[in-house]
This record gives C-alpha cells, sequence and structure tokens, in this order.
C-alpha cells in the first residue's frame, strides 16, 4: 500500500468528516480531521465537499488521490451515486467526474460507506487476520460491507450488504422500502424505542433504554428489549453465516455499543447456525468511527 498520503471524506447524512489519512509500517495515521454539517441541497453539498478539497490540497500538497464514502447505492466503477436515501438530492450525481473536472490532475475514488468500513476492519481492525468478513453496522438502521477473499463484494447490481431488509418475519411489521417484516424494523433504535412503548407505555431513547437494562431489576421491561432484539439479531446474522461462511463478523453503530447486545444474539447463533460455522467470532469494531475514513482512502488501493 503507498505511502502517498490521501484525501479521504466521510460524507453521512447529518455529517461530513474528512481527514488526510498515510499508511506507514503496517497502520495508519490521520491528520486534519474535521466534521460539518451535511448540507439539505446538491448546491450548497458541492460548494462543501469542493471546499474540503481544496483545503486538503493547501494542507498537504502531496495529495493525487481522493477516497469518498457513500451512505447509499454506489457504482464505483462509473463513480455514480446510484440512490443514496440519507441524501435524495444526489440521486444519479456522477461525483468521480464532476470532482476530476473541477480539479485536474486529481483521482477521485467512491464506494458505499459499509464496504470502506469493511476494508478497513478487514485490514486494520478486528478482522485483519480474516480473508472472509462481514461488518455490520446496527444504528438507526442495519447494513453491511462484506469481504470475501480479502475483496469487497458488491453483488451484480451493487446492493450487496443489504441486510436490513432480509425477511425475518413474514407478513411483519411494515418496511420504508415497501416489504414487511425487514431485520431492522426488530433491531435498531427505532424498533428498541417502539417495543418499550408498547411494553410500558413509556417513550424512551436507545439510551434511556440501556440505563435501566443496566440496572439488571427483576422484571425489568428494557431487559425484555434489548434481549428481544439481541435474539433477532442472532437469527438474522444465523441466515447471513450459512450462506456466506465469514470467518468474522464485526458489530458497528450506536445499537452495538449498548451493553448486552450481542449476548443474546451469540446463543441464538450458537444453536441454529451449522455447525462447522459454530466457531464464527462475533466481536465489536476496534476502528470505531475512524473505520470508513481509513476504508474510504483505501479504495482501489
Amino acid at each position: 500500500m503507498s505511502n502517498k498520503p490521501i484525501l479521504a471524506i466521510d460524507i453521512g447524512g447529518t455529517k461530513i468528516a474528512s481527514g488526510i489519512v498515510s499508511f506507514k509500517k503496517g497502520g495508519f495515521e490521520i491528520s486534519d480531521y474535521q466534521k460539518i454539517k451535511t448540507p439539505k441541497n446538491k448546491e450548497k453539498f458541492t460548494e462543501a465537499v469542493e471546499k474540503i478539497i481544496a483545503g486538503g490540497f493547501v494542507r498537504d500538497k502531496f495529495i493525487k488521490r481522493i477516497g469518498i464514502a457513500i451512505p447509499g447505492q454506489v457504482d464505483p466503477e462509473k463513480g455514480k451515486i446510484i440512490f443514496a436515501p440519507a441524501l435524495p438530492f444526489l440521486k444519479g450525481c456522477r461525483i468521480k467526474k464532476s470532482l476530476e473536472n473541477k480539479f485536474k490532475n486529481l483521482t477521485v475514488e467512491i464506494e458505499n460507506d459499509m464496504n470502506c468500513c469493511a476494508l478497513a476492519e478487514s485490514k486494520f481492525g478486528a478482522g485483519k487476520k480474516y480473508r472472509n468478513i462481514l461488518v455490520v453496522t446496527v444504528s438507526t438502521g442495519i447494513g453491511a460491507g462484506i469481504v470475501i477473499d480479502d475483496k469487497v463484494y458488491h453483488g451484480e447490481n451493487n446492493i450487496a450488504g443489504e441486510i436490513g431488509h432480509l425477511v425475518l418475519v413474514p407478513d411483519g411489521i411494515k418496511c420504508s422500502c415497501g416489504n414487511r417484516g425487514c431485520f431492522e424494523k426488530y433491531v435498531s433504535g427505532p424498533a428498541l424505542e417502539r417495543e418499550y412503548l408498547k411494553l410500558t407505555g413509556v417513550k424512551k431513547t436507545p439510551l434511556e433504554i440501556e440505563e435501566e437494562f443496566k440496572l439488571n431489576k427483576k422484571n425489568n421491561p428494557a431487559r425484555k428489549v434489548v434481549d428481544q432484539a439481541s435474539r433477532m439479531l442472532g437469527i438474522g446474522l444465523t441466515s447471513i453465516i450459512n450462506i456466506l461462511n465469514p470467518g468474522m463478523i464485526i458489530v458497528i453503530g450506536g445499537i452495538s455499543r449498548m451493553s448486552g447486545i450481542l449476548d443474546e444474539a451469540r446463543k441464538e447463533i450458537g444453536k441454529n447456525v451449522l455447525i462447522p460455522a459454530r466457531k464464527t467470532k462475533i466481536v465489536k469494531s476496534k476502528l470505531g468511527d475512524q473505520a470508513v475514513l481509513v476504508g474510504a482512502a483505501m479504495i482501489k488501493y
């Protein structure tokens, strides 16, 4: 891997993070980290990204490559954003071509943010000893990045990893995708809030539910809600393990950091997964919030 600095940009629905990533001695360094709010229209968004890039050149004149992580369906080969639910104004945007026309002698690469995360975890994080890993984010929804034989797996139409819409409960809760019973309707922040409200009549945030869970009282409604979500997580991951046979699953995202969220999942997987796959490791991320930026710098590198 080259030791030349790369400007990495992590575009999210609410924030854009950026930093200059350098790879040295089997590790990495991130400098000039900054974060701004994500603009809500295409014109201001373009201005913001161009300003970040121009600033990157000022800070490090040796930058020749930029890696951009996008939260949605992208075509890395064409440099095109196919659809980004959190940023609908970017649908169809050929961001690679646009930025390379603006900044001459610069190479721009784009990739789905979860694929970036999986790249970084497979090289520098918890999955570095494995050739086949799955990185799953559990937050307001569920998504995944898949690495098979040390390469990101995109699928035929660049939608591999959309595990949040794996149907767990036929004719279950209606999902925004149009289906019913999707994985993320049972394992996510909104799912925890909904189930707690249904059980108690009280509205609480995932953070408040976690605090109650930690009290470990008898008939603790928070424990029931978290354990139920954890079991559903295990059921969903069991199917994925049986299909992909990863050596490790790395769980990231706000909900993944909750106490006990993996406990029942591991039990469920142990009971139901095929015997040869029972050694599959289920762990939390080592890179945390750095993973997407580092992975963005690794695109096609």
